[in-house]
């Protein structure tokens, strides 16, 4: 309540809140058990990709919900949300496979550790730029207060 009260009715805008999330969880059990019934000895990969996006996108809509989807506010983070799972749809439509049939000769260790140097300087690179992009905030010692 206290992120909707700017809202012109936050009563309302709480209570379809609530029924699109019930809607939501409720359409994703009935995705769940309709595709667990109908195959219940063997789950594939089209039908686990299915489950994946139904989670994921009821992930997303009551996240947008739940930070006031109905009272006009709208956080970045939840685009990306969006932007997250559009990635992951574009990757999971490539076919190839995970494995190979002999991973040890086919393993450059050199080139892996050129990669793993590669992404712990970017992240030091961007724990660097997060420390110092601003300066002491009051109160950032007390995460737990009592």
């Amino acid at each position: 309540m206290e992120q909707i009260k700017p809202a012109n009715n936050p009563e309302m805008v709480s209570l379809l809140g609530t029924l699109f999330g019930a809607l939501i969880i409720f359409s994703v059990i009935v995705t769940g058990v309709y595709k667990y019934s109908r195959l219940k000895i063997s789950f594939g990969r089209k039908d686990v990709l299915h489950l994946f996006i139904a989670y994921l996108v009821a992930y997303i809509l009551i996240s947008y919900i739940v930070t006031g989807l109905f009272a006009g506010i709208f956080l970045l983070n939840h685009h990306l949300y969006v932007l997250n799972l559009m990635v992951i749809l574009w990757l999971m439509s490539k076919q190839f496979t995970p494995f190979f049939p002999d991973p040890v000769s086919e393993m450059n260790v050199n080139k892996w550790l050129i990669y793993l140097a590669g992404v712990i300087v970017i992240i030091i690179l961007l724990a660097l730029i997060s420390v110092n992009s601003h300066g002491p905030m009051p109160g950032s010692h007390e995460r737990f207060p009592l």
